[in-house]
Formats: structure tokens, sequence, C-alpha cells
């Protein structure tokens, strides 16, 4: 026994010289000899053995963590693009990267192993089983012929019959069409400028609002002097007529009727007027008219020096 304590108290001296002692008890720190080697030994407050292995920081599991102050090590990955090896559950291990040590990670579901996929081209690959999806942008689109006209391109040339194309062409015909037959601006346009509009012919009673204002006056017969002959015609319509009697001399007379017809050839007496004047004086002599003939004229005879007639339209 006294060889056995003073070879102890050899041992614990070389030890405290080596590793120092816990200046509580005064004895060495925790050692354990392992094949004449010795060895840091570590104990939690239970008195277990702590064993570390690997970088120089560690934390515990859930631990709170501080910005600034908690230690990190680096994370380092494994490139492995042949044939990546698989962990058990419940395992540990190294996460991949590329050769490029870009770090490898995948969009995927929370329950089991599915994730997103790309093509070879780089494009996210979407499917439309869930949910309609957004989309923006630039999208060529086809749909098949049959159900659905092909959309074709916003160059297709405008379709204006009834015939085949494709929705562009159709949708550009059927603008195309309406521009051609709308005026270029509003206001009142010739006939050749407008769009027909037709009463129907079971069209029930239309009621007309109509202002009273300055008449337009157009003269259809200007200083006609021939004794015996019809003036020349005009495109007859409904108005009020004047007809002027004007001589220069002596007793002045200008009697006749007034012709119609549809055909500037053949002519009915539609109405008569008879103006009589003296001298360089003027006569007028203003009727009301109203005839269904395309067109119209006088059938004067004159007398008396200097005759002629004139006859205005008001309406």
């Amino acid at each position: 026994m006294a060889i056995a304590q003073r070879f102890r108290d050899k041992l614990t001296g070389a030890i405290r010289g080596l590793i120092g002692e816990d200046a509580s008890t005064g004895e060495p720190d925790s050692v354990k000899t392992v094949l004449g080697a010795v060895k840091m030994v570590q104990y939690d407050s239970s008195g277990n053995e702590v064993v570390s292995s690997g970088g120089g920081t560690s934390a515990t599991d859930d631990s709170a963590f501080t910005v600034g102050t908690t230690a990190v090590t680096p994370a380092g990955y494994l490139a492995d693009e042949t044939t990546p090896d698989s962990v058990d559950e419940g395992d540990v291990g190294a996460a991949r990267m590329s050769l490029n040590r870009n770090v490898y990670v995948q969009i995927r579901d929370l329950s089991a192993e599915r994730w997103a996929a790309v093509s070879a081209a780089n494009a996210l690959k979407v499917v439309g089983s869930a949910v309609t999806q957004p989309v923006s942008g630039t999208v060529a689109t086809t749909a098949a012929d049959g159900t659905n006209v092909a959309i074709g391109a916003t160059s297709d040339a405008a379709v204006v019959t009834d015939t085949t194309g494709t929705l562009s062409g159709k949708i550009r015909g059927l603008v195309k069409w309406a521009f051609e037959r709308m005026p270029a601006s509003l206001g009142q346009k010739t006939m050749a400028n407008s769009l027909p509009v037709v009463v129907a012919s079971d069209q029930s009673t239309i009621n007309v609002s109509m202002s009273q204002g300055n008449p337009t006056v157009t003269t259809v017969v200007t200083n006609h002097t021939a004794a015996a002959t019809p003036t020349a015609s005009w495109q007859g319509a409904l108005g009020a007529y004047q007809i002027r009697l004007v001589g220069t001399s002596g007793a002045i007379t200008g009697t006749g009727t007034v012709q119609a017809g549809n055909d500037d050839a053949n002519w009915d007496d539609i109405g008569n007027f008879s103006l009589s004047t003296t001298g360089a004086t003027t006569v007028n002599d203003v009727f009301y008219i109203e005839f269904n003939y395309a067109y119209a004229r006088l059938n004067p005879t004159l007398s008396g020096t200097g005759a002629r007639l004139d006859m205005n339209r008001a309406r």
C-alpha cells in the first residue's frame, strides 16, 4: 500500500504540473489515461462525459442565437455529380453542391418527396392540375381547329367574307368592314358619303317637330325673253314660287302655264299665271304649287317691249 500511495502521489504531481489543478478542491482536473496518452475529459452537471468532435464551435440544439455574439462555423458541401449517396431516416449527412460550388436547393411540398422540375432549357415546369395560375408577359398559344379556332398573328389578312380564317383575321375583317362604312367625320354629308336610312313599311306614326326659319330661295328661271317658247326645265320640288314680269315701255303682258313631267320631255299643265304691267315697272305673282313630278318648267306667252320673266322658288 505504501508503494502504491507513493506512485499515486508522484503521478498526481506530474499531472498537476502538466494540466493544472481544480482551484476549489486542490485536486487535478479530471483526466483519462489511454494507452499511455493523457486526454482531457469534460463532464456535464450530472457527471456524464461530454463527447464533441469536428469544428471549433457548437451549440445546444434548439438554443437561442444572438446576432453579433454567438459564434458560427462556415459550412462545407459535397460535390457528387455521379451517384449521390442516400441517408437513412434520422441520420445526418453532407448537403450537395455543384462543381461550381453552387448549393443545390429544391422547391418541394411538406409531406412527400415531390418537387418542382426544371427543363434542360432552364425553364420551370408548371402543370395546370392545381388552381388557375396567373400569367403575365407574352405567351404564344394556338387553339385546336374544330371546337376552337386558330388565334393567328396580328399580321393575318383581314377576312371580310364567310370563309375560313384565323381569329385575328376575322376580327380585323370586322373592323375593316365597319370602318369602310362609317363616315369620315360627323355632320351633314352628301348622299354618296352618308349611310342610308330607310323607314320601315309598317312604321308607326313618327312625331316630327319643325322650327320656323329663313327659307332657301333658288332662282329657277332667269331673264326669259322668248315670246312663246317654254323656259328651261328644273328639277321639280314642293315650294312657294314667285313669278316676276318686267318690261321697258308700253303695255307688257305675260301669261302661261306651269308644266311638270317625269322625263323632261312630256309635260302636264299643273297651274296657270297671268301678269301685266305698264312701262319699266315690275309685277310679281306669288303662288304655292304642289306636285309629284321630277321636272318643271314655265310655258309663257309674252308681249310688249322688253318683256321678260324671272321665277324664284322658296322652301
